[in-house]
C-alpha cells in the first residue's frame, strides 16, 4: 500500500511538472505568435518547370519555414518554361525559378530581369537505353530534351559540342512539357534523354532498361535555377523581392549545414531512397552559389550559351549582362555574410 501511495504521488509530481512546463511555454511562446498573428505572410506565386531538385532553395525555404520567417508563403506554379515570361510580365506570377529562359527572354527585349542565381551547374543526368553503352552510341539516336531556349536545351547542345557530337547526328525532341519527356523515354520513342537527379532515379526504377549514361557531375556548367522577376514588380517591390533573395539564400545554408535534415526533407518531397537522398545533397552542394551573384566566369558562360540558343552569334557581353540586376541580391548577401572574393 504504502508503495503505492509513492507511486501516486510521483505520477502527479510528473503530471505537475507538465502542466507548468507548458504552461511557461505557452506564455513565452504567446509573443511571438502574437506577432505572427500580426504579421501576415505576403503570398507570391513562384513559375516552375516542376516540383523537382532543380528548385531546392524555394522548396527548402517553405518546408523548414525560412519563408516565413521572412514574411513570405511561396505558392509553387507549374508552367511550361517558354510561358514563364509571359505570365512574370502579365503580374500572374510574383517570380520563376528556370532563370536561363528568363534571361533569354530579357536579352529579347522583354521587361523581364533574373536577380539572382542560385546553383552554377545543373543537375542533370543523361539517361539512356541500355542498348548504348558509350557516347558514340548516341549519333543516329533519338533525345529528348526541354524547349530549345530553356535550360536542358541550351544544357544538351553543349554537352553534345563537348562530346564532339554534331548535332545533325541525332535527333532531338525539344519539349517544355517534364512528364511528356519521361513518356517519350518510356515509350522509346527517344533513346535517351535529359532529366533532373531526382527524376532520373524514379525512371530507374519503373524502367530497368535505363541507365545513366553521363552523370550530373560531367554536365556542363552553367547558371542553373535562379530568381527572376518583371521590371515592374522589381522597381514597385523592391522589399518583397529581397525577402525572396534572403529566403533563398538562407535556404542554401540550411541544405549545406544541415546534411540529415536536407536530406528528409529531400526523401520526402522526392520520393527518394536515404541513399538518393545523399547522392542529391552531394551534387546541390557542389553547385550552390553561396552569394547568389553572377560572376564574370558564369557571364561569359552564359553569353556562349545564349548565343548559340537564340542564334545570335553577335551577341556581346554587354547585352548579357543587361539582363541582370542583381544590386538587391548583392546587399542582401553582404549583410549576411556570404559575399564571396
Amino acid at each position: 500500500m504504502k508503495t503505492l501511495v509513492l507511486w501516486l504521488k510521483k505520477v502527479n509530481l510528473q503530471r505537475w511538472t507538465m502542466l507548468v512546463t507548458v504552461s511557461i511555454a505557452s506564455s513565452l511562446l504567446a509573443p511571438y505568435a502574437m506577432a505572427q498573428q500580426t504579421e501576415k505572410a505576403i503570398k507570391v506565386r513562384l513559375g516552375i518547370a516542376s516540383k523537382d531538385s532543380a528548385f531546392s532553395a524555394a522548396l527548402v525555404a517553405q518546408e523548414t519555414g525560412i519563408a516565413m520567417k521572412h514574411g513570405l508563403e511561396i505558392d509553387f506554379v507549374n508552367m511550361a518554361p517558354p510561358t514563364i515570361p509571359a505570365a512574370l510580365i502579365a503580374g500572374d506570377l510574383e517570380f520563376a525559378a528556370p532563370a536561363q529562359t528568363v534571361t533569354r527572354a530579357a536579352i529579347q527585349g522583354f521587361p523581364v530581369r533574373t536577380v539572382a542565381i542560385m546553383m552554377d551547374r545543373p543537375n542533370y543526368t543523361l539517361l539512356a537505353d541500355k542498348s548504348i553503352q558509350t557516347v558514340n552510341d548516341l549519333r543516329g539516336m533519338t533525345i529528348v530534351t526541354g524547349a530549345k531556349t530553356s535550360q536542358p536545351g541550351s544544357i544538351l547542345l553543349e554537352l553534345l559540342e563537348g562530346l564532339r557530337i554534331n548535332p545533325k547526328d541525332v535527333k532531338i525532341l525539344w519539349t517544355a512539357d517534364p512528364p511528356l519527356r519521361r513518356t517519350l523515354l518510356f515509350r522509346r520513342d527517344a533513346q535517351a534523354g535529359l532529366f533532373n537527379l531526382d527524376i532520373a532515379f524514379k525512371i530507374q526504377r519503373q524502367d530497368a532498361n535505363v541507365h545513366i549514361l553521363i552523370p550530373a557531375e560531367k554536365m556542363p556548367q552553367t547558371p542553373f535555377a535562379g530568381l527572376s522577376v518583371s521590371k515592374k514588380f522589381l522597381d514597385s517591390k523592391p522589399d518583397v523581392v529581397e525577402r525572396m533573395i534572403r529566403a533563398h539564400l538562407e535556404a542554401n545554408q540550411f541544405i549545406k549545414s544541415k546534411p540529415k535534415e536536407s536530406q528528409a526533407i529531400f526523401a520526402r518531397l522526392f520520393e527518394l531512397t536515404p541513399a538518393e537522398s545523399h547522392q542529391l545533397w552531394e551534387l546541390l552542394v557542389l553547385a550552390i552559389v553561396p552569394d547568389g551573384l553572377m560572376k564574370d566566369d558564369l557571364i561569359k558562360v552564359e553569353l556562349l550559351q545564349d548565343a548559340r540558343s537564340l542564334g545570335r552569334p553577335d551577341l556581346t557581353e554587354a547585352q548579357v549582362r543587361a539582363a541582370f540586376d542583381m544590386r538587391i541580391t548583392e546587399k542582401a548577401a553582404r549583410d549576411m555574410n556570404l559575399l564571396r572574393r
